[in-house]
């Protein structure tokens, strides 16, 4: 459907997914926070005036999310112009960048830094969705790229209008657009974009596949291959869809009750077409955050389709630990197996970082919070993976001795936040859908007492929760 756009100068009658574009009006009307993922091309310029026409009456809920890689010399001055572009406009400008110039850098290592950090503005900032500009240009590109790697059809239809990862949503309103029709409107508003440098090169895949497949193919064809790319797109996603929800009914029926990520149950159903199992199988590999090549996928498949027992070498671990998915046929269950392996040690914590027997890291501060922080926390947002804020009053001094970091022990128990009765480990473990085999990796910080106060990817002692003193106890994590 065509959408009228008037914004900042721009007066533009656009061809707007309408999935994503309701999706964008919607969040309007709940009064809720956007973000707009802006490099300061065409592409994202476009989309950034998209957002700002819904939004012109709460321009203070749009956040413009721009991460300089520092890979182009001329990186800085595109950060330059988006941060000019948002005080023209009166919007929020978040930039982000790397630690560290990344060396060699690949268009997946790029994208995965970006990614990054969106999801953790996301989350720092309450948004509700990040809004991409990626347009058809990009379906076809993605789709030729993903062919040459040998996708699935869930990896063809990318990129979608409403995707999610990591727990954050993005919207892709422009899917429908192309390249030149997007700059046409640009230049017809008197709205200037920067050029990546390194678009009209070969460096990268995407590049080659832009510059140089596309064109022969454009010549090959008597057909907008554009259009096309679209509506293959739109087909191999609503078979994607529906293959996905039928074996998502089954898979959650079958294991809805148990929280233990380490185990799934299957059924014959699910083992009776390679569809199914090969979604059972990335299903149990994600939730346990084992990552395997596709030809070793392709075989864990077959495997399962014959429906016979195996045990089959996945790898290792982030830790370092060999691991085996495993499929019981007499039970239909798939689980993980893993040599044992714990580190047992007890050791003091002083203030600053401390590096424990295994590798891994404890930083010990008493910081000063803001009211506006205090109560953040309070209200959950913070990361308990890696970080964890006590109340500092509770705990007495920080001399040393006064925290312990030790292994897990059998019958630990504890009351996390919000809860008022303790709870053992195991239980907590499991209602956070803690993987099996980090459980004995992760320490636990212990007061003088013996009490457990915190645990890595758990939430903090409720007993020992801040209140409403000035300062606080951070503790943080750091593997190894």
């Amino acid at each position: 459907m065509r959408r009228k756009i008037k914004f900042g100068g721009a007066d533009w009658l656009a061809e707007l997914d309408e999935s994503a574009y309701s999706e964008m009006y919607s969040l309007h009307a709940r009064g809720s926070k956007i973000g707009v993922a802006c490099s300061g091309g065409a592409d994202s310029v476009y989309a950034l005036y998209c957002v700002a026409d819904i939004f012109a009456d709460r321009l203070s809920d749009i956040f413009v999310l721009h991460y300089n890689h520092k890979v182009r010399t001329d990186s800085d001055s595109d950060e330059r112009y988006v941060a000019e572009l948002c005080a023209k406009l009166g919007l929020n400008f978040v930039r982000g960048e790397p630690d560290s110039v990344p060396v060699s850098p690949t268009e997946d290592k790029l994208r995965a830094l970006r990614l990054d950090f969106f999801v953790k503005e996301s989350r720092k900032l309450g948004l509700s969705a990040i809004v991409q500009g990626h347009h058809c240009g990009d379906v076809l590109e993605s789709m030729l790229m993903r062919l040459a790697r040998g996708s699935s059809g869930d990896g063809l239809c990318v990129p979608r209008a409403i995707s999610y990862f990591k727990g954050t949503v993005f919207l892709r309103p422009l899917l429908n657009l192309k390249k030149d029709a997007i700059i046409a409107s640009l230049v017809a508003s008197k709205i200037i974009w920067c050029e990546d440098s390194t678009n009209a090169g070969e460096d990268y895949f995407r590049n080659r596949i832009r510059n140089k497949v596309i064109p022969i193919l454009e010549e090959s064809t008597q057909v907008d291959i554009y259009k096309s790319a679209l509506r293959s797109r739109a087909l191999l996603e609503e078979d994607s869809t529906a293959l996905s929800d039928i074996f998502e009914r089954e898979y959650n029926k079958l294991n809805e009750l148990s929280r233990d990520a380490t185990t799934s149950l299957l059924s014959e159903f699910l083992l009776s077409c390679k569809a199914f199992a090969r979604r059972s199988i990335q299903r149990f590999l994600s939730e346990n955050n084992i990552a395997v090549r596709a030809s070793a996928v392709d075989n864990l498949v077959d495997k399962l389709t014959s429906k016979e027992s195996f045990k089959s070498s996945a790898g290792q671990t982030q830790e370092g630990q060999k691991v085996f998915v495993c499929f019981d046929s007499e039970k239909l269950r798939l689980y993980l197996d893993s040599p044992k392996k714990v580190w047992q040690y007890s050791v003091p914590l002083k203030v600053g970082k401390n590096i424990l027997p295994d590798g891994s890291a404890i930083s010990v501060a008493k910081i000063s919070l803001t009211k506006t922080r205090r109560e953040s926390i309070k209200n959950g947002d913070n990361d308990d993976a890696t970080t964890a804020y006590l109340d500092l009053d509770c705990i007495g001094n920080l001399g040393n001795g006064v925290l312990v970091a030790r292994t897990k022990q059998d019958g630990d128990k504890y009351a996390p936040l919000g809860s008022k009765s303790p709870k053992k480990l195991k239980e907590i473990y499991n209602a956070k859908k803690v993987p099996q085999m980090k459980r004995n990796v992760f320490p636990l910080v212990c007061n003088k007492k013996g009490e457990i106060l915190w645990s890595p990817m758990l939430p903090p002692s409720d007993k020992y929760k801040i209140r409403n003193a000035g300062s606080a106890l951070e503790l943080t994590f750091s593997p190894r």
